[in-house]
């Protein structure tokens, strides 16, 4: 979508749990409009603490999973 919709709004482990939840968020979003990965690579690196924005704190990395239904073209 062209507004970023994030399943939850901090990071997150990839526990068995968190999997299965974000299985069921996703298969109630239906893709419409364009399509902003931009946005959505920044919100991932925002909520690590390194995003355009200073943070106090940042938190390490190993993967940032971004699903997308198209082709760039926003953002």
């Amino acid at each position: 979508n062209e507004k970023v919709l994030p399943w939850a709004k901090r990071l997150v482990r990839a526990h068995p749990v968190q999997k299965h939840l974000a299985i069921e968020h996703l298969k109630q979003v239906v893709p419409t409009s364009y399509t902003n990965l931009y946005g959505a690579v920044e919100m991932a690196f925002r909520h690590a603490g390194r995003g355009t924005r200073a943070m106090p704190e940042t938190v390490d990395l190993e993967a940032i999973v971004l699903l997308s239904a198209g082709e760039p073209n926003r953002g």
